[in-house]
C-alpha cells in the first residue's frame, strides 16, 4: 500500500507540471496553483473543489482547452482516489482511538492488546508517505503512548512476577508468565527485547539445580498400611506441577519396595465426581530413610477431596477401604530436592579382584546421564562377558549395561560405559557404586576418590549380581504380587530371594562386591513361604568370601526355621551366596531369602 501511495503522488506531480506549463496568468492558473498548494498539504477536499471549477471552464476560451481539461480530469480522479484512501485511514484512526480509550489495559487479554497495536502500526505504516501531516503525527503519538502504557502496566509487572517466581522456585508460575510475555513480544518487540530468551535460559538453568520443588499440602496424616515391613501414610493433598496430587510417605523396609506397593485408589470430591488411579500413575522420590510418592488426581486445583478409597492388592481378595477426609486442617510443606550439578571428575582409582584389575580415570555427570571411563587389565587371555552397573545408594537409582570384551593377558583395554538414570542425582548423594568384571568400586561424588562407608549399609543397597542360571528377586515378588515372606509369615521388604532358573542348575548364586570396606555381615536367612514344604526338598546355603566358605547353613524339608547369620567379612572383596539344593521328589527346590542384611564397616 505504501508503494501505491508513492505512485499516486508521483503521478499527480507530473500532471500538475504539465498543467502548469500550458499557459500564463489568468483564472485557470490561479485555480491550478491553489489546487497544487492544497495537494502538497493533503487538503484534498480543497484541491478537488478547485479541479472541479477548472473542469467547468469553457474550453473554447482556453488555449489548448481540450487538452488542459483532460489533464485536470485526471488530476481530479487521482485526488478523489487519494481522498478515499485518506478518509478510510481517518476513519480507522478514529475507531482505534476509541478502542484504545476504552481498553482496560490491566485486565485485557494479551491477544487483544497485540491486535490493537497491530492496527495502530498498520495505520502508521500507510501514513508514512505523509509523515509531515498532522494525521501522521497524531497516530504516531497515540502508538507511542499506547506502547508506554502497555510496558508500564503489563510488561513490567509480568517481568517482576517472573523474577519473583524464579526466586521462590515457582517455575510453573514463571513459565506461565514467560508464555504471556512472549505473546506481548509479538507486537511490542522493542519494549520486550530479548527478555523472554533471557528468562527461558535462567529458568532452565535454575530448574536443572533441582529434582523436585517444595509442595505445600493439607496435612491429613492417615496411616493406610502398617506391618512388619513398615508403614505407608497418606500425608494429604497438595499442588505439584500445576496438578492436584495425593502424597504418600513410605517408612521402614517397605520403602525399598515402594514402587511395587503403590495404592490403587478412588478419590471422591465434594462435587460428587471421582477419579480412579493405580500404581502406573505414581511418581516416587527416594530418600535415605523414607520414600515420597505422588499421585496426580485432577487438573482442577480447586477440587476438594472428601473421601479416599484404597487398596494395595497384596492379598488376592483385598477390597477397597474407605477413608473419610474431614475439613482441611493445617498445611505442611515438603522441602525441595536439589540436584547434583553437572560435573566431571578425574579420579585415579584402581581395584583388583583375582586376575582382573579395573582403573577408573573419568566420571562425567550431565543431567541424568553418567559416563564412566577407565581401563580393564586381565592376568589371562579371556573373552569377558560382564554387566557394568551403576547404583546411587539410598536413592534407588540404578542402570546396567552388558559388556563383551576380548582381553589379552597384561594388556590394558580402555572402556567407556554410559548410564541413563530416571532423574538427576540428588545433591545430598555422597557416592556412586560402580560394578564391572566382578569388581565394585565406591566413588566419592565430591572428590572422585574411593569412598569409604562411614556407617552401616543394607545388603540390598549393594549391586546384586546374579550367578549363572539364577533367578534373583529383590524386595517384591512381581510374579506373585507380594512382598518377600518366609514360611512363618515374616515380611522381608529388604530381602533378596534366589533360586535356580532351570531344574538342571546345580548351584544358584548371587554375589556382592565389598572391596574390603566392611567387617561384619548380619542377616536373616530363610526359606521362602512359596517353597516351604517337603515337596521342595532341602538346601544348604554357603556364604563365601573370595572363594572361601565363611558360613554354611542347612534347611530341612520340613517347615524350616529362620536362621541368624553373623559373619566376619573383613578383607573380603567379593561376597557370594550359593544354594546347594536337594530337590523334592518332583524336582522342585527351595527359594532362599537373605533378609535384613546389614553390612558394618
Amino acid at each position: 500500500m505504501r508503494n501505491r501511495n508513492r505512485a499516486w503522488v508521483g503521478l499527480l506531480g507530473c500532471l500538475w507540471l504539465l498543467a502548469g506549463c500550458s499557459s500564463g496568468g489568468g483564472e485557470y492558473e490561479k485555480l491550478m496553483a491553489s489546487a497544487d498548494k492544497a495537494m502538497e498539504s493533503l487538503d484534498v477536499d480543497t484541491a478537488i473543489a478547485q479541479y472541479r471549477k477548472v473542469a467547468e471552464m469553457d474550453p473554447e476560451k482556453l488555449k489548448y482547452g481540450e487538452g488542459r481539461l483532460v489533464i485536470v480530469s485526471e488530476l481530479q480522479l487521482n485526488a478523489e482516489v487519494l481522498k478515499g484512501r485518506l478518509d478510510e485511514l481517518k476513519s480507522r484512526t478514529e475507531e482505534v482511538k476509541k478502542s484504545v480509550a476504552g481498553l482496560d489495559i490491566e485486565n485485557a487479554e494479551a491477544e487483544e492488546i497485540v491486535r490493537m497495536n497491530g492496527e495502530l502500526s498498520d495505520i502508521q505504516s500507510n501514513l508514512e508517505e505523509f509523515s509531515s501531516t498532522s494525521l501522521y503525527k497524531e497516530i504516531a503519538d497515540l502508538r507511542n503512548q499506547f506502547t508506554d502504557n502497555i510496558k508500564t502496566k503489563r510488561i513490567d509487572p509480568i517481568v517482576s512476577e517472573i523474577e519473583a517466581s524464579i526466586g521462590k522456585l515457582e517455575f510453573d508460575h514463571a513459565e506461565s508468565g514467560l508464555a504471556e510475555l512472549r505473546q506481548f513480544a509479538d507486537g511490542f518487540a522493542e519494549a520486550v527485547g530479548s527478555t523472554p530468551e533471557d528468562f527461558y535460559s535462567r529458568i532452565e538453568l535454575e530448574k536443572a539445580k533441582y529434582i523436585d520443588f517444595s509442595v505445600t499440602y493439607n496435612n491429613r496424616d492417615v496411616v493406610l498400611l502398617q506391618n512388619d515391613a513398615g508403614k505407608i501414610t497418606f500425608l494429604g493433598e497438595g499442588v505439584r506441577q500445576n496438578e492436584l496430587v495425593l502424597i504418600y510417605k513410605y517408612e521402614g523396609e517397605i520403602r525399598l519396595a515402594s514402587t511395587k506397593v503403590a495404592p490403587e485408589i478412588q478419590a471422591v470430591f465434594s462435587d460428587g465426581s471421582s477419579v480412579e488411579l493405580d500404581e502406573d500413575d505414581t511418581t516416587f522420590r527416594h530418600f535415605p530413610d523414607h520414600t515420597i510418592a505422588y499421585q496426580p488426581v485432577s487438573d482442577d486445583l480447586a477440587q476438594t477431596l472428601v473421601r479416599l478409597d484404597y487398596r494395595f492388592g497384596l492379598n488376592k481378595d483385598e477390597t477397597f477401604k474407605k477413608t473419610e477426609i474431614g475439613p482441611a486442617g493445617e498445611t505442611a510443606t515438603l522441602k525441595e530436592v536439589a540436584a547434583l550439578p553437572d560435573t566431571e571428575l578425574q579420579p585415579s582409582l584402581s581395584a583388583v579382584n583375582g586376575k582382573m584389575t579395573v582403573e577408573i580415570s573419568k566420571i562425567a555427570i550431565q543431567e541424568r546421564t553418567v559416563t564412566v571411563e577407565g581401563k580393564l587389565t586381565s592376568g589371562a587371555d579371556i573373552n569377558l562377558e560382564t554387566p557394568a552397573s551403576l547404583y546411587v545408594p539410598s536413592h534407588e537409582m540404578f542402570d546396567t549395561n552388558w559388556m563383551e570384551e576380548e582381553l589379552f593377558a597384561g594388556v590394558g583395554k580402555e572402556f567407556a560405559v554410559q548410564f541413563d538414570l530416571r532423574h538427576r542425582i540428588p545433591a545430598e548423594a555422597k557416592y556412586l557404586k560402580f560394578y564391572i568384571a566382578g569388581i565394585q568400586v565406591n566413588i566419592d561424588l565430591a572428590t572422585g576418590k574411593e569412598y569409604t562407608p562411614s556407617g552401616q549399609e543394607l545388603l540390598t543397597q549393594q549391586i546384586i549380581v546374579p550367578g549363572n542360571e539364577t533367578d534373583v528377586t529383590e524386595s517384591f515378588d512381581d510374579w506373585n504380587n507380594t512382598i518377600l515372606e518366609n514360611a512363618s509369615g515374616n515380611l522381608f521388604a529388604d530381602g533378596i530371594a534366589f533360586i535356580q532358573k532351570y531344574h538342571w542348575t546345580e548351584a544358584p548364586s548371587f554375589s556382592v562386591g565389598l572391596n574390603q570396606h566392611y567387617k561384619r555381615l548380619t542377616a536373616k536367612v530363610a526359606v521362602d513361604k512359596l517353597t516351604a514344604g517337603s515337596e521342595y526338598g532341602s538346601s544348604k546355603v554357603k556364604v563365601m568370601g573370595d572363594g572361601k566358605v565363611l558360613k554354611m547353613l542347612s534347611f530341612g524339608s520340613a517347615k524350616a526355621a529362620t536362621l541368624d547369620l553373623d559373619v566376619n567379612v573383613s578383607g573380603v572383596r567379593t561376597l557370594q551366596f550359593i544354594i546347594v539344593p536337594t530337590p523334592g521328589k518332583h524336582g522342585e527346590t527351595q527359594r532362599i531369602i537373605i533378609g535384613d542384611g546389614v553390612l558394618t564397616p
